[in-house]
């Protein structure tokens, strides 16, 4: 595991406090280029163009749905 520098935290902040619509994707880009592997996770969901990606995001709407009562009890 990477453990990030003072600079990389302080790079990361003001990525994530910019406000911009692109932060996102910066963020977990730059997570990854400092070797934290959520950052390539991440991307995935936000982009949904890895399978990865697509399994946490598949995963989280079922969850969503069992929370939300949306399945039966035959749906799984």
């Amino acid at each position: 595991m990477s453990t990030l520098t003072e600079s990389q935290i302080n790079e990361l902040y003001n990525i994530a406090h910019s406000g911009e619509s692109e932060a996102r994707i910066e963020y977990y880009s730059k997570l990854s280029e400092y070797g934290i592997q959520y950052g390539n996770l991440a991307i995935g969901v936000v982009l949904n163009d890895q399978i990865s990606g697509r399994i946490a995001t598949w995963k989280l709407r079922e969850i969503t749905g069992k929370l939300r009562g949306r399945y039966t009890e035959l749906d799984g």
